[in-house]
């Protein structure tokens, strides 16, 4: 599902569904019949800047790792029309929104620089020399 295996564990309880400007649509995807009658189709929509859920860090981060998706009137959208039901791309809407925010709002652990064990380097040092005696042996005996 997404490239870092990010949870939205703390995401709904801070955008709550009800923030969601949601529409529907004529799909253009499956339906049959249907397809022509009913708007299966999910527009999603989150005002970034009345969501208070989010800081304003977090608001900046999503604009400009989804600036894509972030329409000029600063706006995040996501659309759906892959299932047959009003109600299943509506939750999927949901879901891939939460997952998008997750993996925008994702910052990886920073990495603490080491210093390299002695045994490490004296083992390395140890492996040039062998491999430079190697060579040496290759080479003709000097004849004097």
């Amino acid at each position: 599902m997404s490239r870092r295996d990010n949870t939205v564990e703390g995401i709904p309880l801070r955008i709550p569904e009800s923030t969601f400007e949601i529409q529907f649509a004529r799909s253009p995807g499956p339906g049959g019949q249907n397809v022509n009658k009913v708007n299966t189709r999910v527009d999603l929509r989150l005002h970034l800047e009345s969501c208070a859920g989010l800081t304003e860090f977090e608001k900046s981060r999503i604009r400009k790792l989804l600036h894509t998706r972030v329409a000029k009137d600063d706006c995040l959208r996501v659309t759906a029309f892959r299932h047959r039901t009003q109600h299943q791309n509506r939750k999927e809407a949901i879901e891939r929104c939460y997952q998008l925010l997750a993996d925008a709002l994702y910052r990886p652990a920073q990495r603490l620089a080491t210093k390299v064990p002695a045994r490490t380097r004296r083992r390395r040092l140890d492996d040039k020399r062998h491999r430079s005696d190697v060579k040496k042996m290759r080479n003709r005996p000097d004849r004097d």
